[in-house]
């Protein structure tokens, strides 16, 4: 496949919802499951659910 074929076939990005995001950082805070395990769990990257993470544990400390 050349090139520009292949630049035109890739997939979007995927878009996650603030409840969504929100509902894996809070299973991640309260460390039930590891990140890893989590990641597998929604089939998302584990970096993305410790990014989410810490600003809803800013919140649970604020609030």
């Amino acid at each position: 496949m050349a090139p520009e074929e292949e630049r035109t076939k890739m997939t979007k990005l995927k878009r996650y919802s603030a409840e969504f995001k929100t509902k894996v950082a809070l299973e991640a805070i309260s460390e039930a499951l590891t990140t890893v395990e989590l990641a597998k769990k929604y089939d998302i990257h584990p970096a993305m659910i410790s990014g989410w993470k810490s600003p809803v544990a800013f919140e649970r400390k604020v609030a």
